[in-house]
């Protein structure tokens, strides 16, 4: 061939050239997803701490019951533990006080339930929990915290499950979720609490 005068480039250095142009690529595609991100070193160490087995994860859990058959609970469908649980939300950075968390809990409970009325919250206690967190998939030290509401007229009080600003709810009892392996497996600390401080039957 090269004495015909045609040069034939080997196919080495062609598969070489493709994979460094990909990679190329790569570099460009990465930086500006960086420059985009804009990663700072205190959104790292918040995921570090987020995902620290011994950093304490506080939650306030509200406890509803059904204001015509004491012994049901509101539970919500939550989509990231594929499970019915009470509604909870974190708590607010910093020390934990009981009226600025109250008034947390009204805010949210008024604005996802579509309640106007006033809202009695009475502060039960607190009780740790190490569970294995399938949002994160590790296990985490939990702080709980729980708070009763009496009296809160929820719109559909006698449906057994409904739906309020496009979030799963339904009314069960001890029991019922008792006999649930799902909610006992990823929540059976908090059923046990709110069985002993707060069921009726």
């Amino acid at each position: 061939y090269a004495a015909c005068g045609v040069s034939q480039t080997p196919i080495f250095f062609i598969i070489m050239g493709g994979i460094i142009f990909a990679f190329l690529i790569l570099g460009i595609v990465e930086l500006v997803k960086s420059i985009f991100r804009r990663y700072t070193v205190n959104a790292l160490y918040l995921e570090i701490k987020n995902l620290d087995p011994i950093y304490e994860h506080g939650f306030n859990i509200i406890i509803i019951r059904n204001m015509i058959e004491n012994g049901r609970y509101l539970l919500f469908k939550s989509g990231a533990w594929n499970c019915w649980l009470f509604p909870n939300y974190k708590c607010i950075s910093g020390y934990f006080d009981v009226e600025r968390e109250k008034k947390e809990i009204e805010a949210k409970i008024k604005d996802h339930l579509d309640i106007s009325d006033e809202i009695h919250i009475k502060y039960l206690g607190n009780e740790y929990s190490r569970k294995y967190s399938y949002n994160d998939k590790v296990y985490k030290r939990y702080n709980f915290h729980y708070f009763l509401m009496e009296g809160l007229n929820v719109g559909a009080i006698n449906k057994t499950t409904f739906e309020i600003n496009s979030r799963k709810y339904c009314w069960k009892t001890i029991s019922q979720m008792q006999c649930n392996p799902m909610i006992m497996k990823k929540n059976q600390d908090v059923v046990d609490f709110v069985r002993k401080n707060c069921d009726l039957n």
